[in-house]
């Protein structure tokens, strides 16, 4: 958690868009060369890089403990490729980071808040 709030929500969408790409044009630079061994380990290297890009939507909800994690993931796996769901799964996905559940209530609220917006008890501070 602490990874992810050092990122602005914007930094983390370059970031994973970064790689998103990144993995691609690995991939398609060596899937026009011929060689040996050392080709298939970089292709698998790329497509674990694009994997990671296409998946950060996922992984950021999972790491901040996004209420609607379920939702994001499915929207992430299955309209990511469309990359309108991909930006609709990472939009939504930072949204959580720079917040935490309030101990009483369970609702989120600013990481900075002393009290609940929901409940108006007291948040201790981590």
């Amino acid at each position: 958690m602490r990874l992810l709030s050092n990122f602005s929500k914007l930094g983390l969408s370059l970031f994973g868009f970064g790689l998103l790409c990144g993995g691609l044009v690995g991939m398609g630079m060596f899937m026009d060369m011929r060689g040996g061994d050392w080709l298939w380990i970089a292709m698998f290297a790329s497509f674990v890089v694009f994997l990671v890009g296409y998946l950060m939507p996922t992984i950021i909800a999972a790491k901040a403990g996004h209420p609607s994690l379920v939702v994001i993931v499915l929207i992430n796996i299955f309209t990511g490729w469309f990359l309108i769901g991909w930006f609709v799964a990472m939009f939504w996905a930072v949204q959580s980071v720079g917040a935490k559940r309030c101990p009483s209530c369970k609702e989120i609220v600013r990481k900075d808040a002393t009290v609940c917006k929901h409940c108006q008890q007291p948040i201790d501070c981590e």
